[in-house]
C-alpha cells in the first residue's frame, strides 16, 4: 500500500510538472511577440539628425576676449527615438568650453562632449569640428568722439548748420587691435530728408561686432540744427527814383548795383519779383545840383553788404512837375490845329 502512494504522488508531480512547462511556453511565446511588436512599432526605432549648437564664450577670464572670426556654432550628430529628436527643438542647447591657463595669442579647444547637455534618452554619436579654434586678445576700454552722421536732403532753402552728439564722447570697449585704430566713432544716419526745423533723436552707433558701448548706459541723442540757408546775392541795374520832390529832377547815373545777404528763400523770391527799390530823397531841396547818397528797402533777415555806386548827382530843375505837364499838353493841342 505504501509503495502505491508512492508511485501516486510521482504521478502527480510529473503532470504538475507538464503544466507549468506548458504554461512557461506560452509565457515565452508571449514575451518574444512582445517584443517583436516594440520592436517594429516607430517610436522604439533609433535614428539620427544633426544639430546646430551655438558656442558660448561666457566663461573666458576677465581681462581677455575672442576676437577674429565669429564662432557660430558646432555640428553635433545625435542618436536617438523620434519623439526625443523631435523634441529637441524645444530645447536651448549651447556649449560652454571651459578655459584653463588662457592667454593672448591664437589657441584650440577640443571639444569636449561631457559639456554637451541632451535631453534623457539621447546620445552624441560625432562632433564637428573635434576643436574651434580662436585669437586671444586683451580686452580695453577707451573713450572716443562721436560723429554725427545725416542723409536726405532739408527743405529747399534750409541747410545744417550742426549736428551734435549728447554726450559727445562714448567709452567703449573691447578687443585691443579693434579699438586702437579708433578715434572716433561715426553713428548710423539720421534722415532730415524734407525738414526746415531742428530736431532731437536717438542715435545708434556704428561700431564692430567684438566691440560694445559701456558709457554712457542709457541712450545717445543726436541734436541736428537745421536754419535757413544763408547766401549772398547781386542784384544788378536796379533803377534809382527820386522822392518827396515837385520840381523835374535829374539823376546820375540811373542804375545801382549791390549785394545783400540774407535767407536764401527771401532773396530769389526778391529776384523773380524785382521787388528791390532804390531812391534818392528830394525833400527841400530847391533847383541846384547836389550829391546824395540811395537808400534801399531790405526785407526783414537781409543785409546790404556792398553798394556800388555810393553817391548820386541830382539836378534839381526849376520847372516843376505841373508846368511841365501844362507845356507839355500846350505843345500837343498846337500840333494838332496845324
Amino acid at each position: 500500500m505504501r509503495a502505491e502512494n508512492i508511485l501516486w504522488d510521482m504521478r502527480k508531480f510529473i503532470q504538475s510538472m507538464l503544466r507549468h512547462k506548458y504554461i512557461l511556453g506560452i509565457v515565452l511565446i508571449t514575451g518574444i511577440l512582445a517584443a517583436f511588436i516594440w520592436w517594429r512599432s516607430p517610436g522604439s526605432v533609433l535614428q539620427e539628425t544633426e544639430i546646430i549648437i551655438p558656442v558660448d564664450l561666457s566663461r573666458v577670464p576677465a581681462g581677455l576676449t575672442i576676437s577674429g572670426q565669429e564662432i557660430k556654432g558646432i555640428e553635433v550628430g545625435v542618436q536617438g527615438a523620434p519623439a526625443a529628436l523631435k523634441a529637441l527643438s524645444n530645447h536651448k542647447l549651447k556649449y560652454a568650453p571651459e578655459f584653463y591657463g588662457l592667454s593672448e595669442g591664437t589657441t584650440s579647444v577640443v571639444i569636449d562632449k561631457a559639456l554637451i547637455s541632451l535631453p534623457k534618452g539621447l546620445t552624441i554619436l560625432r562632433v564637428n569640428p573635434p576643436s574651434i579654434s580662436f585669437r586671444v586678445e586683451k580686452e580695453i576700454n577707451k573713450q572716443v568722439r562721436v560723429n554725427v552722421s545725416v542723409s536726405g536732403k532739408v527743405a529747399s532753402g534750409y541747410a545744417v548748420s550742426a549736428s551734435v552728439s549728447k554726450p559727445s564722447s562714448v567709452i567703449l570697449r573691447g578687443p585691443t587691435s579693434a579699438l586702437d585704430p579708433i578715434d572716433e566713432v561715426a553713428t548710423k544716419p539720421v534722415d532730415v530728408n524734407g525738414l526746415s526745423a531742428s530736431i532731437k533723436k536717438e542715435l545708434a552707433l556704428n561700431l564692430p561686432e567684438e566691440v560694445k558701448v559701456i558709457f554712457p548706459s542709457g541712450v545717445l541723442l543726436a541734436e541736428i540744427d537745421i536754419q535757413e540757408k544763408i547766401i549772398t546775392k547781386k542784384f544788378e541795374t536796379v533803377p534809382v527814383t527820386g522822392k518827396n520832390s515837385s520840381f523835374n529832377y535829374k539823376i546820375s547815373p540811373r542804375h545801382i548795383t549791390f549785394e545783400i545777404q540774407g535767407p536764401e528763400n527771401i532773396l530769389e523770391k526778391l529776384h523773380q519779383e524785382n521787388g528791390l527799390q532804390a531812391s534818392v530823397d528830394l525833400k527841400d531841396l530847391k533847383p541846384g545840383v547836389y550829391v546824395r547818397h540811395a537808400s534801399i528797402s531790405l526785407p526783414v533777415k537781409t543785409t546790404l553788404t556792398q553798394v556800388s555806386p555810393e553817391v548820386f548827382t541830382v539836378t534839381v530843375l526849376k520847372q516843376k512837375h505841373r508846368e511841365i505837364k501844362k507845356k507839355k499838353n500846350s505843345e500837343s493841342r498846337s500840333q494838332k490845329s496845324e
